[in-house]
């Protein structure tokens, strides 16, 4: 149906920007803290 297409791309989306997000603050600073 349309609308679990329509939730399969938001929820992807949500999932690439909180991994973006995730990365970008905690796996920032565990690899810096690596260092």
């Amino acid at each position: 149906m349309l609308w679990k297409w329509i939730y399969s791309i938001y929820r992807n989306i949500y999932y690439m920007f909180y991994e973006l997000f995730h990365d970008g603050f905690a796996g920032g600073k565990r690899k810096h803290n690596r260092r």
